[in-house]
């Protein structure tokens, strides 16, 4: 039924006449213009540096110090990881009562208490087992510090059930196994489909503040794994100096275009170069690991101004544009933003700015501040929101997001200081703190809809200076699969073309058209459809209203 005087039928079959006139488009129509924290209620532990299990809707939280914030940099014999500031206890927190449950890992045999009492150890989960591998902590019978060679298994379920029956944790739920790339501290693991690789790190041995007898030695390397053959011997493995790096963020991304996407990630920077101890320098280019070619590539054309050290982060995918967008919220960085540009700062000062990294394909094409966290936070996770549409790989699916603020997620603990700047004041967080993104994308919004009035429809962040068309469906709100689009429309058939307009420099399109007087009271689907460059559709949001007499 058509009750607008201009609709006309919207073709569905192959051949779709009535994009043939689309307009070239000019830039992207889409953006994260906007991220902030908030500080939750939620009941949770001073922690920083764990690692992190998931089972049963519940987290688990291992290792990490909970009686200091960021280390002292001082080399003058004093230990700079107390023997009492590490975390001996496994934390279980509920997200949905906002609860924490303890229990001490005191029960468990030695040396199990030692290769669970770490800091900035690596972890990956594989169903419902935990692998925690290295990390820097105290021996238990010595007064020294060391960074061991182990990978700790963990059964979550089990080590759950204790805790939550208030029974001592079982030993039979953790096994320990020996692997020499896992002796490393401050390094990453990242899962990508059936893999992951542990990226970078340093062995540490002794006091962090003796300078004499302190070492560390970067391994310089990336493992991959493959749990299907071995969770202790690499399948292969990179060395370079370039992978001279510890304590930075890296990302699982999807390179490629439409039809030959495949999993990679990024290193996305992280500390410090070599041989600068007195004035600690980060790194500045990004290196990608490509699955397809097998091959590690250092970024060079694209410097990394800010947010190079371990903070809370997430990954975004457009499968339809074949970009990826990377969001770190703020702790250390190489520079400062003034508010109109980047400002090296050689302190490495902390700060609240939260960065995006947008790549295309596998080139970084972008770095700009897209908000502030309401504290510099360093050294913890960011769990996602559960409900947030996904892609196979666990990437945030950005295709299937609506325009708006959204709940990102959620992250623990970590390092906090109290005030962006070069000395500032941390501890160990006891906060859970709430990530909220505004995503800005074409999107569609319509005045009320009147028999025998004049009605607006609207849209923003078209691209400029292309057509937008509007369509409306009586029948309902789809899925129709348009195949000269490919995409889905959320309408269903019969589809009627209400109108089109150009996008102006801004991104605006709108039409204005009378109600007829006879229309009947009815609910009306209605949706935008706007190319964004040859063979890529975008559309807008649906909005459901309804004919008023």
């Amino acid at each position: 039924m058509t009750f607008f005087s201009i609709g006309r039928s919207l073709p569905v079959s192959a051949g779709g006449a009535w994009l043939c006139l689309l307009a070239l488009a000019a830039g992207s129509s889409a953006q994260i213009s906007a991220v902030r924290t908030e500080g939750t209620s939620a009941a949770f532990v001073p922690l920083q540096s764990y690692v992190m299990g998931e089972t049963e809707g519940d987290l688990l939280f291992f290792g990490g110090l909970s009686a200091m914030g960021f280390h002292s940099l001082a080399r003058d014999g004093r230990a700079t990881f107390p023997h009492e500031a590490f975390n001996r206890y496994v934390h279980l927190h509920d997200p949905d009562s906002g609860t924490t449950r303890s229990a001490t890992i005191s029960t468990l045999p030695h040396p199990l208490r030692q290769y669970l009492v770490t800091t900035n150890a690596q972890a990956v989960q594989i169903d419902e087992k935990l692998y925690i591998y290295g990390g820097y902590g105290p021996e238990t019978r010595t007064p020294s510090w060391a960074t061991w060679d182990t990978v700790v298994e963990i059964d979550l379920p089990a080590v759950r059930r204790a805790i939550l029956n208030s029974f001592d944790l079982p030993f039979e739920a953790f096994a320990i196994h020996r692997s020499p790339a896992a002796r490393v501290a401050g390094g990453s693991i990242v899962r990508y489909g059936s893999y992951f690789a542990l990226v970078g790190g340093s062995n540490f041995t002794g006091n962090y503040g003796e300078e004499v007898s302190f070492r560390n030695e970067y391994s310089e390397a990336v493992h991959i794994f493959d749990p299907s053959q071995s969770m202790t011997e690499p399948q292969r493995s990179y060395y370079d100096p370039q992978y001279h790096r510890r304590d930075g963020n890296v990302s699982l991304i999807t390179l490629g275009l439409a039809g030959n996407q495949r999993p990679g990630f990024i290193v996305h920077i992280g500390v410090f170069k070599p041989g600068r101890e007195v004035l600690p320098e980060v790194w500045e280019h990004p290196i990608i690991y490509d699955t397809q070619s097998g091959e590690m590539s250092l970024k060079t054309n694209f410097t990394q101004m800010m947010n190079q050290y371990e903070a809370p982060r997430a990954s975004f995918h457009s499968a339809r544009r074949g970009e990826n967008y990377l969001i770190t919220l703020g702790g250390l960085s190489g520079a400062n933003w003034d508010g109109h540009g980047f400002v090296h700062n050689i302190t490495i000062p902390w700060v609240r700015d939260v960065t995006m990294l947008t790549l295309r394909d596998s080139d970084v094409i972008s770095e700009t501040v897209v908000g502030a966290a309401l504290k510099p936070v360093t050294n913890a996770e960011l769990v996602l929101n559960t409900y947030l549409p996904r892609n196979s790989l666990g990437q945030i699916n950005w295709d299937d997001l609506v325009a708006g603020e959204i709940l990102l997620g959620h992250f623990y603990g970590g390092i906090e200081a109290a005030n962006p700047g070069n000395s500032a004041v941390t501890r160990a967080s006891d906060t859970v703190y709430a990530v909220y993104a505004t995503i800005d994308k074409f999107r569609l919004e319509a005045t009320p809809l009147r028999a025998g009035e004049e009605a607006t429809l609207s849209v923003i962040r078209a691209a400029p200076g292309s057509i937008v068309y509007f369509a409306y469906s009586t029948a309902g709100g789809g899925p129709t699969y348009l195949p000269p689009l490919g995409l889905s429309v959320d309408l269903s058939r019969p589809i009627i073309v209400l109108g089109e307009a150009e996008a102006d420099a801004q991104g605006l399109a709108e039409i204005t058209f009378t109600v007829p007087p006879g229309a009947p009271e009815t609910d009306v689907w209605i949706q935008a459809v706007n190319r964004e460059s040859p063979g890529l559709y975008v559309k807008s949001n649906q909005v459901r209203s309804r004919i008023e007499r």
